[in-house]
């Protein structure tokens, strides 16, 4: 067994949605949660800035004596080069696994435009569902609009317009490819009603869990959870004492260098 807490980075309160998954799932892991408040949105940012304001949060981490990290962002975990998971820490990336759109005919994947652009979960859903029919909708802004708590017919207008412009009104399912979607799901269930609504995040926790179970390494003994920002937001307090409760240690971090 392993007692040492996971790392969970993201560009902002997004990943929130996959740490509480691994809770929910998994109540005995620990983890200490890093998100870049401070430079949020990612979305339009290039690779390279990309990569390399998160080599610093996964020394952070590494400083911190996790014993797995989770890039909890789409735009992380598709813009940086292989080298961000390799070393002595398993570092994994939000999952592309999607076993249960077997019998799904048209698919939307819905992220941010560097998510979109990577083209990668068109690539892995076409090698896997050769007849599906693929359209990916980028929507600029949007995972900005709901880290600042934009109100909720704002991110209704965001939404519909992209899913319009697309012509996806009547998709069979839509990946939500960016971990700050989840926290908006109702909305995205009012304009997709007929629509399966995937979220990768407990697929991602599944594989982060059986890696360390392969290891030995899960955790025998519950413990407190830290969350570090960036910036200090109300949102993103709001938000973590929604979702972990309202002791829940929020402290704000400023890193060198970054």
């Amino acid at each position: 067994m392993d007692n040492r807490p996971i790392g969970i980075m993201d560009s902002g309160v997004g990943g929130l949605t996959v740490a509480c998954v691994l809770k929910e799932k998994y109540p005995n892991e620990k983890f200490i949660f890093i998100g870049d408040t401070a430079r949020n949105p990612y979305g339009n940012k290039s690779p390279e800035e990309v990569t390399f304001f998160f080599f610093f949060f996964k020394a952070f981490l590494a400083g911190k004596q996790v014993k797995m990290i989770i890039a909890a962002c789409n735009t992380i975990t598709f813009s940086v080069p292989p080298s961000f998971f390799e070393g002595k820490i398993p570092v994994i990336g939000m999952s592309l696994d999607f076993p249960e759109l077997e019998s799904v005919n048209h698919l939307a994947v819905i992220g941010t435009p560097m998510t979109i652009r990577s083209h990668r979960h068109r690539e892995r859903l076409k090698k896997d569902f050769p007849l599906m029919n693929v359209t990916e909708i980028p929507i600029d802004g949007l995972a900005y609009a709901i880290e600042m708590g934009k109100e909720e017919s704002f991110i209704y207008g965001m939404i519909n317009e992209a899913v319009q412009k697309a012509g996806a009104e009547s998709v069979d399912a839509a990946v939500l490819a960016c971990t700050h979607y989840p926290l908006v799901a109702g909305v995205f269930r009012d304009i997709l009603p007929n629509t399966l609504l995937i979220d990768p995040a407990e697929r991602t926790v599944k594989k982060a869990m059986s890696i360390l179970a392969d290891q030995n390494g899960q955790s025998e003994e519950a413990g407190p959870c830290l969350f570090f920002f960036t910036e200090s937001t109300l949102r993103a307090e709001i938000l973590v004492k929604k979702m972990f409760g309202r002791r829940a240690d929020i402290q704000r971090v400023v890193l060198s260098g970054v």
